[in-house]
């Protein structure tokens, strides 16, 4: 009887309970990056300011980087709206959109040269893996990584195929390199910064 009692009483306590609730699906975890911040903070630059930062670039690269980083309000504003929530080191952002902002510059100068953006990604998609490691590894120590030092001539390898005969935009094709690299490091990091 005791026993009857008992089941009764959590019969009881199972009818008085609320219903379950319908469970409400959870939001998915923030995306990684797809490793296009720069990109997209230079695209949300207006154009009119683009245009001044890369004739700056023209005359000197280190003026066309015052120029974008004097923006302030702007380049904050692309930054944000391009980079993943969370907690992303600011440097890293600042230096995607500096690595973008190189190779744009770069890039018009070299189209004088009938080698244009598309061109010079190609060449780069192409060369040897070894030349493209050589690069990242050069620039590794500016992100605070140990890598095997590399002193070949990556970026003349990488932009020989191009035929580009006049010495300063073969400069530049070097730059445009080094920047590529750079983004990808950058890029990396925000991708691996915690969110």
């Amino acid at each position: 009887m005791l026993m009857f009692a008992a089941a009764l009483l959590a019969q009881a306590a199972v009818a008085a309970a609320p219903p379950p609730r319908a469970s409400t699906p959870r939001a998915p975890a923030p995306q990684k990056p797809a490793g296009k911040v720069g990109a997209c903070a230079w695209g949300k630059i207006e154009l009119a300011d683009r245009n001044r930062i890369l004739d700056a670039y023209d005359r000197d690269r280190s003026e066309g980087l015052t120029v974008l980083m004097n923006l302030g309000g702007p380049v904050d504003a692309a930054l944000r709206a391009c980079a993943p929530p969370g907690n992303v080191v600011s440097v890293f952002l600042h230096r995607a959109l500096w690595a973008e902002m190189t190779q744009a510059g770069a890039a018009r100068e070299i189209a004088v040269a009938g080698v244009d953006r598309v061109g010079l990604d190609a060449a780069w998609s192409r060369s040897p893996d070894t030349a493209r490691a050589c690069l990242r590894n050069r620039l590794g120590p500016n992100y605070g990584q140990l890598t095997p030092a590399c002193a070949d001539d990556a970026e003349g390898e990488i932009a020989r195929p191009l035929k580009i005969e006049n010495a300063t935009l073969q400069r530049q094709a070097s730059i445009y390199y080094l920047a590529k690299a750079e983004a990808e490091w950058a890029e990396i990091l925000i991708a691996n910064s915690p969110f």
